[in-house]
């Protein structure tokens, strides 16, 4: 199990700390590739280490690192109902994922849990969306030119479409042909939308078991979990259409929600929410990949997701949460990091925390947590605070209150605690960079923009030679 905590005050180095593991892992002996790591940021902290990585990529693997600035704008649509690769429903971790999200758009804003027995409910919903969207139900018809590059591969490959051509069918179509991509395309349109569960929400199906539930407010559960998914779907312009947005091929990606996760007042903590579980489904999708749960899938599909499987079970997967106490209200978000922890090590999937102070972590987060980095001692009740929760004794309580006081000339000193299958190890260490890394992953202001105005004036390679 790998699991980092970092915390310290602002400017004390979390972020360089976690840029520079970030990039040491990239440069691990015996990887066959790159390994997969998925940043959510507030802010471009790390923006420097994808730009390092790009130029130090060949020309035509350079879409193999990506820094991406989110946006509530059409644009960015992300549909967290996507499936694998001509599956017709999601695997188990899928499923528990969007229950735990659509649970967060229908919990009412200042409450902290949805009303009792709606995310029962919700379990039903999902399973009646899928299954209503499937070939033998009520499929998303094909329409001519709502992708003209699907149109025109369709006449190349001589599939002719008829006015009950379904976009599954047109999925498995490009897939048997071999475009793999204009396939995933395809299928975005064959899922259900967060704007279908409305009307699913009154089928039968869910009307029998839920009907007659009433929620506090006097109205029917239905009623309530209708209402608040249309006002999710309108608020969320990022959440009411098919698919846009894209990681593509990307293995090291950061996703900047600084635009869409705002400070401030319940309704923006329940975006921050929001868009940080859509910034997790967005870059962890992949790391999870079970073929056995995928349900009945065709042969050929099964050899496709078999190898990506294998592939994905080999690679180091990393998922790094900076600013992570603004999640502090966002208890949907943390419950999600919580199962994240728990079934990473079958899946070799690391999970790195960044905050300001140790408050900012659950308790049962401190107790998965294996690698732990104060990097800022803080004030004496800080101090006695990390000493009863780490057990920290004299000489390591020492060594915090008097070395451990932010990055220098010579470094960043910080005290790790690393628990290992031999015990725990409190350690003080330092964390020492070379002028380009040094240049390349800091987020202090002043170099950030000095560092971007000569990116744009000298191209990134001469510029970090030169800084250096």
């Amino acid at each position: 199990t790998c699991i980092d905590l970092f915390f310290a005050r602002p400017g004390s180095g979390k972020s360089v700390l976690s840029n520079a593991t970030n990039l040491a892992l990239c440069l691990m002996g015996g990887l066959k590739r790159l390994p997969r790591i998925s940043i959510i940021d507030i802010g471009p902290s790390s923006s420097g280490l994808i730009s390092l990585l790009k130029e130090a990529l060949p020309a035509d693997q350079r879409n193999q690192a990506a820094y991406h600035r989110l946006q509530m704008t059409e644009d960015y649509s992300i549909n967290p109902f996507d499936t694998q690769l001509g599956s017709r429903k999601p695997m188990p971790l899928e499923r528990s994922f969007l229950i735990n999200f659509i649970a967060l758009l229908t919990t009412p804003v200042g409450e902290n849990k949805p009303y009792d027995g709606l995310t029962d409910m919700i379990g039903l919903v999902v399973d009646e969306a899928y299954k209503s969207f499937t070939n033998e139900n009520n499929p998303n018809i094909y329409t001519e030119s709502t992708e003209p590059e699907i149109d025109d591969i369709l006449k190349d490959i001589n599939f002719v479409p008829d006015d009950k051509t379904s976009w599954w069918e047109v999925t498995d179509a490009l897939f048997l042909a071999g475009c793999i991509s204009e396939a995933m395309r395809a299928q975005r349109h064959a899922v259900p939308l967060i704007s279908d569960l409305a009307s699913i929400a009154r089928t039968s199906a869910v009307q029998d078991l839920y009907g007659k539930v009433t929620t506090p407010t006097g109205e029917s559960l239905i009623t309530a979990f209708t209402r608040m998914i249309s006002s999710s779907v309108r608020e969320y312009p990022i959440l009411s259409r098919v698919t846009k947005f894209d990681i593509g091929d990307a293995r090291i990606v950061s996703l900047d929600l600084d635009e869409v996760a705002k400070a401030g007042g319940v309704a923006a903590d329940r975006q921050t929410a929001v868009m940080y579980m859509l910034a997790r489904y967005v870059l962890t999708k992949d790391f999870y990949l079970n073929v056995a749960s995928m349900g009945s899938l065709s042969s050929a599909y099964k050899s496709y997701h078999e190898k990506r499987a294998a592939e994905a079970q080999e690679d180091p997967k990393r998922l790094v949460l900076d600013e992570f106490h603004r999640t502090s209200h966002a208890q949907a978000v943390r419950d999600q990091v919580i199962v994240d922890m728990r079934e990473g090590r079958k899946w070799r999937v690391q999970v790195a925390l960044l905050s300001q102070s140790l408050d900012d972590f659950d308790s049962v987060m401190i107790d998965f947590a294996t690698s732990v980095f104060i990097l800022d001692a803080g004030p004496e009740q800080a101090i006695q605070k990390a000493k009863k929760v780490f057990g920290l004794k004299g000489s390591a309580e020492e060594a915090l209150r008097d070395y451990v006081r932010g990055p220098s000339d010579q470094g960043a000193t910080m005290l790790g605690q690393f628990s290992t299958k031999e015990g725990t190890t409190t350690q003080l260490i330092t964390l020492t960079l070379g002028p380009v890394e040094i240049w390349a992953l800091s987020t202090t202001s002043e170099d950030y923009l000095l560092r971007n105005y000569l990116y744009k004036r000298l191209g990134p390679r001469e510029t970090r030679k030169v800084l250096a």
